[in-house]
């Protein structure tokens, strides 16, 4: 890589660290215009199983702006008395969250540089492309299928019931109806005002 374009790395690099840092729970203050209802209970369970390892995103004034489900699935855990978990005996890891001079703190990116209609655009954005995103099913059943066997599946979000919905919509019925020339009598058809031959409707 030439040295300039190596120097220029350097420098998005370093801007990108400084943007980054740690800001005490009690401190931010949610969005009064965020549209979005997540689902809290799945996201505890996430964090139960995963740790906490997210980045939130947060404006002017501590307003958040991305990952304000998130963080009130960890109050959650905090309010039940769970501590950062440092991944020994099997447990998770909890990266973005830490306890300093007794207040819980969590990892923040910081878009203050954003004009407000911006910020609340990039609000919907981190939401709605999420919205836009599709499963392969065959895909996502055969890695079902594998986290299953490692009794992992409520890791993934997923219940056996889930599951089982997911392969019953992929399977194929067991008998075709068979059909023989009388369906066409069910065929309506126009006739064309030109040439006078009839097309099926």
């Amino acid at each position: 890589m030439p040295i300039g374009m190596m120097m220029m790395a350097k420098k998005v690099a370093a801007a990108t660290i400084e943007t980054l840092g740690w800001v005490a729970i009690e401190d931010l203050q949610f969005s009064e215009v965020n549209p979005n209802q997540g689902d809290t209970g799945a996201i505890y369970e996430s964090i139960r199983h995963h740790g906490y390892n997210d980045i939130i995103q947060k404006w002017q004034q501590n307003t958040v702006k991305g990952g304000e489900h998130r963080i009130k699935a960890l109050a959650l855990h905090i309010k039940e008395g769970l501590q950062p978990r440092d991944g020994t005996d099997g447990k998770p890891v909890d990266q973005c969250w830490r306890i300093r001079d007794g207040r819980h703190e969590i990892v923040f990116n910081d878009i203050a540089f954003m004009a407000e209609s911006q910020a609340n655009a990039f609000m919907i954005a981190l939401n709605r492309t999420a919205e836009l995103s599709q499963n392969d099913p065959q895909a996502l059943a055969d890695l079902l299928q594998e986290l299953a066997n490692e009794d992992r599946l409520p890791q993934a979000g997923f219940s056996g019931e889930a599951l089982d919905d997911l392969l019953a919509s992929m399977a194929l019925p067991d008998e075709f109806p068979e059909y023989d020339e009388s369906v066409a009598d069910e065929v309506e058809f126009i006739k064309c005002p030109n040439c006078d031959h009839e097309f099926p409707k």
